[in-house]
């Protein structure tokens, strides 16, 4: 059975991580002592504005709590440079900071895929990871209705290689890509939430909310639904559970 845990945060984020994390089982049932950790952050978006971007006070916190688990390494990466703005490795000594575009690279086949027929590049990392922790910003999106877990696995594609999800046929690709690397934990930040329609226009809200689950799928849902949206109108959450990927009924 899936878990999903929504809580708020107050100004110790650290704490409300960990607390959160605590609601369905605590960082320890998910990072194991010698474990490499990855986290992917969405974290392209150069604009200063809140809400742009996955809060990266939580992602430092989880980080933090990751390294102090056990984890012998604890990686935060995100396609493109912009991740080096906001995750200076000068000023963060219990993780190291990754930029897909750059090599390693594996290139892949994806198995199972739908619509991803061609052999794309893998970062290394995203394959070789003990435990993938997917942390995404909460936001409405002007062609997925909204953007959370599952959509930030577009992240992991390096450079151009975004733009063969986008002709592959956008959610169906993004089912693809989540089928192939599978969420071990899901840490939504919706310290501000992005509501409008982005990429077009947006505009951060003050939240102050986390959404924590085991399975992507359901993170989703719950998110949907916390901005009224129906998760049976967004195409890629009912592919996703058509898949057997994760219950999208929660509060059906």
């Amino acid at each position: 059975m899936s878990k999903v845990a929504i809580t708020r945060t107050n100004e110790d984020l650290y704490k409300s991580v960990g607390d959160a994390i605590d609601l369905i089982g605590g960082i320890g049932k998910y990072v194991k002592k010698g474990d490499t950790v990855l986290i992917k952050p969405n974290a392209f978006i150069n604009k200063e504005e809140k809400g742009f971007i996955s809060d990266p006070k939580v992602v430092l916190s989880l980080a933090k709590l990751c390294k102090e688990q056990g984890a012998k390494e604890v990686y935060i990466g995100e396609r493109t440079p912009t991740v080096f703005k906001w995750y200076k490795k000068e000023d963060i000594n219990f993780a190291k900071i990754v930029c897909f575009d750059d090599p390693p690279h594996n290139l892949r086949t994806l198995p199972e895929a739908e619509v991803i027929k061609s052999a794309v590049p893998i970062p290394k990392i995203v394959e070789e990871c003990d435990v993938f922790i997917n942390v995404p910003s909460l936001r409405f999106h002007a062609l997925t209705i909204i953007s959370n877990g599952m959509k930030n696995m577009m992240g992991i594609m390096p450079k151009e290689t975004t733009l063969l999800i986008h002709v592959s046929g956008l959610e169906d690709a993004i089912v693809d890509l989540n089928r192939f690397r599978k969420s071990d934990l899901v840490v939504t930040t919706a310290i501000h939430t992005l509501v409008g329609n982005f990429p077009v226009s947006g505009y951060g809200i003050e939240s102050n909310t986390l959404i924590v689950g085991d399975n992507v799928v359901a993170v989703d849902a719950i998110a949907a639904k916390i901005l009224k949206v129906d998760p049976y109108e967004i195409r890629h959450l009912t592919l996703a559970n058509k898949l057997g990927l994760g219950p999208i009924d929660l509060l059906r």
